[in-house]
Formats: structure tokens, sequence, C-alpha cells
């Protein structure tokens, strides 16, 4: 298990500016009005395979690029959010047409990487680009109480070349309002519990497939609801297999 060597606190204060704070809250050792700035070189301040934390404060934090999650065992959390509308104690907010996370290690499986309690709010459901997007491999990614919205796709898990995405565990996440919900492509052994994929326009609420590099298998749904979606509210593609929905799921969509 990787052990947090490092932490940061995100912040912003009455000037505009986005400060990255280390150890005590008078020890600012970054700054930048552009929150992509600050939150990447905290990440990057972050040893690649020791584990770390980054903290976001409760506030609004406008990106011009993606944020790139590329550290085993990280942990990005917010203060919480609201579900379903918006605003809340911490979100991410774009008026780009951009991934507003990317998850990726190049030619390497990423393990253990964290996202919690944080909302993210895209540019429009037409600009092709998600909320949070993997593409590659990956073990063990959490997500836990995170909500997504305005986003071409709200989140977006995708094995590549290198291997599947493995052993992901969503708990409690809502891609809503968004042109796609979650897609899970490539991926084995993920989990999904609780959570809203509705009111999603172009398609489903959440869709399995696979891809050139390999099949969606081993994928347990419990507990969730989808409805008001453009497609169906759960698709699972005929290349996928060992795929158990249960526990109450609401699934359903306008077409």
């Amino acid at each position: 298990k990787l052990m947090v060597t490092t932490s940061f606190v995100i912040d912003t204060d009455e000037w505009g500016f986005i400060n990255v704070i280390k150890d005590n809250p008078q020890n600012i050792i970054f700054k930048d009005k552009d929150a992509s700035k600050a939150i990447n070189y905290a990440i990057s301040s972050i040893p690649l395979d020791k584990g770390g934390e980054i903290r976001i404060k409760a506030g609004r934090y406008n990106l011009t690029e993606p944020i790139l999650l590329d550290r085993h065992g990280l942990h990005l959390s917010g203060e919480g959010r609201k579900s379903g509308c918006y605003g809340g104690p911490a979100y991410i907010t774009s008026d780009k047409d951009i991934n507003l996370v990317e998850i990726r290690l190049e030619n390497e499986r990423i393990r253990g990487l964290t996202i919690s309690n944080i909302s993210f709010y895209g540019s429009g459901i037409s600009n092709n680009k998600a909320g949070i997007y993997e593409e590659g491999c990956s073990d063990a990614l959490t997500l836990m109480n995170v909500g997504v919205y305005n986003c071409g796709t709200g989140i977006h898990l995708k094995g590549g070349a290198f291997g599947a995405v493995d052993a992901a565990q969503i708990y409690f996440c809502d891609p809503q309002q968004c042109g796609k919900g979650l897609i899970l492509e490539y991926c084995h052994y993920t989990k999904v519990v609780g959570g809203e994929f509705s009111d999603n326009l172009n398609s489903s609420g959440i869709y399995l497939s696979g891809n050139e590099y390999g099949c969606t298998m081993s994928t347990k749904i419990s507990g969730i609801t989808a409805v008001r979606n453009g497609g169906a509210g759960i698709f699972i593609g005929k290349d996928c297999t060992d795929i158990t929905v249960t526990g109450g799921c609401d699934s359903g969509g306008n077409k």
C-alpha cells in the first residue's frame, strides 16, 4: 500500500490568486491566478511513486487546461459538493473545450488514484470532452462523491494498448446533465455503487463496451438511478461479459 508522503492545500485569496500551501497557512509555495497552473504545480511536486494528497478548499476554480493526474497513490479531494445543482463548497469549472481531469501515465500502469468530494462543470454537452477522462490502464482508481455536469461525457474510463482499467470503484457519483454519463470501455472488475446517471441527453446514463484492445468484463452495478437519458439507462454492449446489475437500480431512458 502506498503511503501519503506529501500533501498540499489549494485555496483562493481576496486578490484572486490560487495559492498552493504546504504544512501551514503561511507557507505559500506557489501562486497563480490560473487554477490549472496552481493545481498541476502541486501535483508535479509529489514524488511519482510515494503517494500524496491535494486538498481543494471551498471555492470556484476555473481551468484553462486539464488537471493532469500522473502520480501513483494521489488523492485529489474537495470540501464537499451539492448534488444536482450548480456550485457547492468546492467546484472546478472551465469555459474552454477541455477534459477537466486527465488520468494518464505513459507506458506504466497507474495505481491507487482517488478523487473525492468535489464537483466539475464543463463548457457544454457538445464539447466532445469529459469531466474525468482516463485513457491507458490503472489499478484501483476510486471515485467517491463526485459530481460532473455540462460536459460532453461525465466520466470516461478507457483501457488502452498497455492494459485495461482494472478494479475501478465508483461510489455515489453523479455524472448528470452531460451529453453522455459514464462510459466504461475495456474495463475489468469495476464496481459502481449508488449515484445518479440521469439527464444525459445524447446517450445512455451508463454505457459499457469494449474496444480494439479488449472487452469490458466482471462489472457490478448496484443501487443507481439512470433516467431521462437520450439512450438506455444502462447500455451493455455485445462485447461485454459477466455484467451484474442489482440492488434496486432505477434505470430508464427517453429511447
